[in-house]
């Protein structure tokens, strides 16, 4: 009993944490296709121009707002560099936020390798563009707002390169092994009981004796 609860409750607290992880990587796809998709290949564009049909106009202002030298100063010059890490994120990180929401949820373990080459990343382009924004040449005025946030891409790949960590994240492998030691459990205790209601061995009670018989 005590290893069941022990099991279940690491099974929950796991389960708490996947679905952190998800709603974390679908808010991060929702940003990727729109802050990162302007700021890569939007940003420069001339404020005349004909609107096009994504993203909404409201979107559109809400990046411009908060893309002003009196809160995020580097997204306002938003340097060369800085549009090609931006670029990653709607190019490459949007199809693994789909693919990791779907293998999160469904406990798959074959995540465990692209969800640590993108934790990796993530979290290496993100100590560039924090230490950037609080010590860099385009300092941000407002650094506690700014830690706020971009703060969750510096915490969440860490979180998700613990639950990754070792050959059974999921418990994939735990529970196939459980199975089959409850099967071969079911299989022993099927012959054990059929071999008990076999009758013992032994001469029909209609059936003449035999020669043998009359010796004995």
């Amino acid at each position: 009993i005590i290893c069941v609860c022990e099991r279940m409750t690491r099974t929950c607290s796991q389960r708490f944490v996947d679905a952190l992880l998800v709603l974390w990587m679908l808010m991060s796809l929702f940003f990727a296709a729109t802050a990162d998709f302007m700021q890569a290949f939007m940003h420069f564009r001339a404020a005349d121009a004909p609107e096009l049909l994504w993203p909404p106009k409201v979107l559109v202002d809400a990046y411009w707002w908060w893309a002003s030298p009196s809160i995020d100063l580097l997204l306002s010059v938003n340097p060369l560099w800085y549009q090609v890490m931006a670029m990653v994120s709607p190019v490459l990180y949007a199809p693994f936020y789909i693919v990791a929401t779907y293998a999160f949820i469904r406990g798959r373990d074959w995540i465990r390798l692209p969800g640590a080459c993108f934790a990796w990343g993530l979290l290496y382009t993100t100590v560039v563009i924090l230490v950037e924004q609080v010590w860099g040449e385009h300092a941000s005025p407002q650094p506690l707002q700014i830690l706020a946030a971009y703060g969750s891409y510096a915490v969440m790949p860490f979180i998700m390169l613990v639950r990754l960590f070792g050959s059974d994240p999921f418990g994939n492998k735990a529970d196939r092994k459980r199975r089959r030691e409850e099967k071969k459990k079911k299989s022993s205790s099927r012959r054990s009981t059929s071999a008990e209601n076999v009758p013992p061995a032994g001469p029909a009670e209609n059936e003449p004796p035999t020669i043998h018989d009359q010796y004995k």
